[in-house]
């Protein structure tokens, strides 16, 4: 039985503001962590043991979520010099001939990580670029078949797929040791940083372990950017959403015959959907949730456990909402999510991911769009780049943040973790975690009274 490795001890360093709190592998995804989706995947045509590799930091939150989960193992690492490390941490805990190789911050269509299981050899998943800047990825040259090439963030059109996971024999550890800390085969002026890739050892041994290249034809993701997190939610929940078939009613859990629901409804145990609520696509709740008064879902959404969403808010087609959270008083979700515990209340209006925890004061405002009609430009770690997605304009806050009443983020803001955001401030660009924002603004003070009406 061939066992099964996910790689999820990365530090998430291009994810700010989501880099600080918790591993990247298990963001809420469409009310599910990334790695979840992916281990609920491998389970539809594997029951295989799965090795997850994370950090130390990361072991307690990652091992309660698959605590009772069969044939899931959570192991935990002092630290890695690079994804090789983790694998051959990984591989060194296995007993068969070869094992299935995925990353923890990945989305894979099933059928393509299906198809790549079916190989009897040394393989790998290739993905089209699709759009995508191969300068933007490690990458790969495919040619007859095969892997024949592979090079990291390459200037040019000679890469053409980017590799999703991967097939290989047990024996590959001892590449995995030998794997380099530089890059090989980057273009000249170009930098690496020092750490030790799968890729790399793949790279610098393609002659010895050639790679049997199997195409995917379905959509691929790879959560990257905190932007990517977003594009992936929205796709998760649409594809949730639109299994539905019928109502599902979980047990004590009731619809009002006053509420207007033009799609199908899946409610968990003990919660309900009041009056005057409008839901026009498909709606996936869990336990003893709250939908009461008015609320509207414009299309299809996720809701989580605990959460109340009352008094005339509007949540907007593809959002996700987490568990414990509270949307009150014509508050706005346009677009994105809201992960575990955040509050919106009173006129809010919000479009992007809010991390945990968080809380937005009265009237706090998100601009969504530039004046200039352009696609937005982002800084990750000092390199600037064009974001094309449809999230480009959103705002991010991280984990433990807040806003003061009438705050207002323009578009591409970012906040980071434990920050604090002031009343009225109008905040633009990277804000550093750990940060109080305030401000500072001159008054005038003159005499006024009833004399100023004639008296």
């Amino acid at each position: 039985m061939r066992e099964i490795i996910i790689l999820a001890a990365g530090t998430g360093t291009k994810m700010f503001p989501y880099d600080m709190v918790g591993s990247k592998t298990m963001r809420p995804v469409a009310g599910i962590p990334i790695m979840g989706h992916m281990v609920h995947t491998l389970r539809s045509f594997s029951g295989a043991p799965i090795h997850i590799m994370t950090l130390k930091k990361y072991y307690g939150a990652t091992a309660l979520y698959f605590e009772g989960m069969d044939g899931v193992q959570v192991h935990a690492l002092d630290q890695s010099g690079g994804s090789a490390d983790t694998l051959l941490a990984g591989m060194r805990l296995v007993s068969g001939g070869d094992v299935l190789v995925v990353s923890g911050d990945t989305w894979i269509d099933p059928q393509d990580l299906k198809a790549l299981h079916s190989q009897s050899g040394p393989a790998a998943l290739c993905c089209p670029l699709n759009g995508e800047r191969s300068m933007d990825w490690i990458c790969a040259r495919l040619d007859g078949g095969r892997v024949a090439e592979i090079g990291a963030h390459h200037r040019g059109e000679s890469m053409t797929h980017r590799l999703a996971a991967f097939v290989l024999p047990v024996s590959f550890a001892r590449r995995l040791e030998l794997t380099p800390e530089y890059f090989p085969g980057m273009k000249v002026g170009e930098g690496a940083p020092m750490e030790r890739y799968v890729e790399a050892a793949l790279a610098a041994s393609l002659d010895q372990y050639p790679l049997e290249a199997v195409e995917a034809s379905g959509p691929y993701f790879d959560v990257d950017k905190p932007w990517h997190l977003l594009d992936l939610n929205e796709f998760l929940v649409h594809r949730r959403c639109g299994a539905l078939t019928e109502h599902i009613l979980g047990e004590g859990s009731s619809i009002s015959p006053d509420a207007d629901i033009r799609g199908h409804v899946q409610l968990g145990r003990n919660s309900r959907i009041g009056s005057r609520v409008l839901v026009k696509g498909n709606l996936i709740v869990g336990d003893d949730t709250v939908i009461d008064n008015g609320a509207i879902f414009e299309g299809d959404a996720v809701v989580g456990s605990r959460t109340r969403i009352t008094n005339y808010c509007q949540i907007y087609d593809g959002c996700s909402i987490g568990s414990g959270c509270i949307m009150d008083h014509a508050a706005e979700l346009i677009g994105g999510m809201l992960m575990d515990r955040v509050y919106l209340y009173h006129c809010c209006e919000y479009f992007g991911a809010v991390g945990s925890y968080s809380d937005l004061g009265a009237g706090t405002l998100c601009g969504t769009l530039r004046f200039d009609d352009q696609d937005s430009i982002h800084r990750t770690k000092g390199r600037a780049e064009v974001v094309r997605s449809g999230f480009g304009s959103a705002t991010y806050m991280g984990d433990y943040s807040r806003t003061g009443v009438g705050a207002i983020l323009m578009p591409d803001t970012r906040v980071g973790a434990y920050t604090m955001v002031g009343a009225g401030v109008l905040a633009q660009g990277n804000i550093p975690p750990r940060s109080c924002v305030l401000l500072e603004q001159t008054h005038i003070t003159k005499p006024w009274g009833e004399e100023k009406y004639g008296w």
